[in-house]
């Protein structure tokens, strides 16, 4: 009977073969029948060879979970920069955030109070700056034309001439939203200021 050893690689211990030993009559020693050699031989084959498929594909799973974790780590560096960099476009976008508002009150401010009550109150401050610049020119008060001299100022100083209005002319000064008085000024002014013929 053959006694049990360990495996140098495994160092686990390796299954006891019991081996059948035929003692001849006329000699003193022990003989084994090849057969059974082969058969006990081919066994420990098998069990070196599956100890070293099992302990390979244990260093197999271990490199793969270092490979792993390594990837984790990289993968925690890249998000990790990946945050730094949004913060700083976080940033950016508060202060742009922060000027677009602003803006918006400032043309708000410009209107009348029946205008802004038209501006939609769902919209985004994006929306109703975009809303505002395609209404504006319905939004706001309307000017005084230019060229009858409402509204100018002539920088040559004349004496003033009482000037009587005709009818039409009271019309067109109201039409205009001018007191009587400031229209024969104007007109006043700008008779002065033509050529005289």
């Amino acid at each position: 009977m053959a006694t049990e050893k360990v495996d140098p690689e495994t160092e686990e211990p390796e299954d006891e073969i019991e081996i059948e030993e035929e003692v001849l009559p006329d000699s003193k020693e022990h003989m084994i029948p090849k057969s059974r050699l082969d058969q006990e031989i081919k066994k420990r084959k098998d069990a070196e060879k599956k100890a070293s498929d099992s302990e390979r594909t244990r260093q197999e799973s271990e490199r793969k979970r270092l490979e792993s974790e390594k990837n984790f780590q990289l993968l925690y560096e890249q998000s990790k920069s990946r945050v730094v960099e949004l913060e700083g476009q976080v940033e950016s976008v508060d202060e742009i955030e922060t000027a677009l508002d602003e803006t918006l009150q400032a043309q708000l401010a410009e209107l009348t109070a029946d205008a802004r009550e038209l501006v939609p109150d769902e919209l985004t401050t994006a929306q109703k700056l975009r809303w505002l610049a395609r209404n504006r020119a319905r939004l706001m008060k309307p000017k005084a034309p230019e060229g009858i001299g409402a509204g100018k100022r002539s920088s040559v100083k004349t004496a003033q001439k009482a000037v009587a209005l005709t009818d039409a002319e009271k019309e067109i000064a109201r039409r205009f939203g001018m007191s009587e008085e400031e229209y024969a000024k104007q007109k006043g002014v700008s008779a002065s200021d033509s050529p005289e013929e």
